[in-house]
């Protein structure tokens, strides 16, 4: 759940006009984590969850 929270964090912060670096800072977050998030869709998102969980790898 934590994870979610800042996927949402990271789109909320660039949708209001914020650079990659600049929501790095305001999260106190790797810059890699937000480059991880930036262009992903929710159902991307969801996707990648399902995966980490299970073990297996979904193409």
């Amino acid at each position: 759940m934590k994870e979610y929270k800042v996927f949402s964090a990271i789109h909320q912060l660039k949708e209001k006009g914020f650079r990659r670096s600049s929501v790095a800072k305001q999260l106190g977050i790797n810059r890699r984590t937000v480059e991880r998030y930036w262009d992903m869709s929710v159902e991307g998102y969801e996707r990648r969850r399902i995966c980490k969980n299970s073990g297996k790898k979904q193409f």
